[in-house]
């Protein structure tokens, strides 16, 4: 196997807004960073599977690199997760060699969301069958109630990991994502960024995530101005000028179209289009419970036990969310 250069790595626990960040930096420097469509998610490389997914893995990370990009890549499980699956299995394996070069190349960003938005956020798209909840979880979960969800073992656990005490519920499991990364993280020396930040100050965070890229990554032009991509719920109406556009493009990208809407409109088409292709790429919206909001009982509750967790874990408590 060959790959080279340094992935960028996106961590985050399911659901902290990780496309928003992807397409934050895809969007605005998309000549510097490429991404796989749909974005690549190294948890989907180790579950049980064929080799397709590795081996078209591994042809779109040499593509993105032979164009001199750096190839953007989304991490939602453990790095225990990752650790053990590289020590347990067999070293031949193409998908370990991939999440072991992985670890030791890859510089990482690390990306935390108020456990009480994450876990609604999870529990709304686990009862519409996603969010790596196996076994016909849009069946299996229903009718569940969200003052139960919190509860429920852990739903993104990898088969081949020994089952731990953070697995116990998805409170303790949000807490130990929160730390364990968060060490990992300052150990290999990459950057912490809180989506509250992110989606409340985008042009202020947006900037000091640019500036750790421009450190780590050498290219020598870099966007001067930033554009907020469109959030899941914009991005459906997006999405439907997109395959409007895809009948016209010869018409609505040509240079004399550009120019109208340049003078006429102030548009910019190629921005339009970076939108548009944001659009595609955002984050799933949940089909079920879309408009529901728990009371402050269960959401003081949730934090509780999250603290209580996250004290056990580090030794320290977690003054970000209060």
């Amino acid at each position: 196997m060959i790959l080279k250069g340094k992935p960028l790595i996106i961590v985050s626990h399911p659901r902290s807004g990780s496309h928003f960040l992807i397409n934050s930096i895809r969007q605005n420097a998309n000549n510097l960073f490429g991404v796989q469509k749909p974005f690549f998610a190294l948890d989907s490389l180790m579950v049980p599977g064929d080799k397709t997914l590795g081996e078209n893995f591994i042809k779109w990370f040499n593509e993105i690199t032979s164009l001199n990009k750096t190839p953007v890549i989304e991490v939602k499980c453990l790095t225990e997760d990752l650790e053990q699956f590289v020590n347990k299995m067999p070293k031949n394996r193409l998908d370990v060699q991939i999440v072991e070069y992985i670890l030791r190349e890859g510089i990482f960003i690390n990306l935390i969301r108020d456990p009480r938005e994450c876990l609604l956020s999870w529990y709304k798209l686990s009862k519409s069958g996603g969010a790596m909840a196996f076994s016909s979880s849009k069946l299996r979960l229903a009718n569940l109630k969200y003052e139960d969800f919190y509860k429920l073992t852990n739903l993104h656990k990898l088969t081949y990991r020994d089952f731990n005490e953070y697995d116990t519920s998805t409170v303790k499991y949000c807490a130990y994502h929160h730390y364990s990364w968060l060490q990992n993280v300052s150990k290999k020396n990459g950057h912490l960024v809180y989506y509250k930040d992110l989606n409340e100050d985008f042009l202020k965070t947006i900037n000091t995530i640019f500036i750790f890229l421009k450190e780590n990554f050498n290219y020598s032009k870099w966007p001067e101005n930033y554009v907020r991509p469109p959030n899941a719920y914009q991005s459906r109406y997006y999405r439907k000028i997109g395959k409007f556009i895809r009948r016209f493009e010869r018409v609505i990208y040509s240079k004399i179209t550009r120019k109208i809407l340049r003078f006429f409109f102030r548009i910019e088409i190629d921005n339009l289009r970076k939108i548009i292709e944001s659009a595609f790429l955002s984050s799933q919206l949940a089909l079920i419970d879309r408009d529901y909001k728990p009371n402050q009982k269960t959401n003081d509750v949730i934090l509780e036990h999250y603290n209580q967790a996250y004290k056990k874990y580090s030794n320290d408590l977690q003054t970000k969310f209060r």
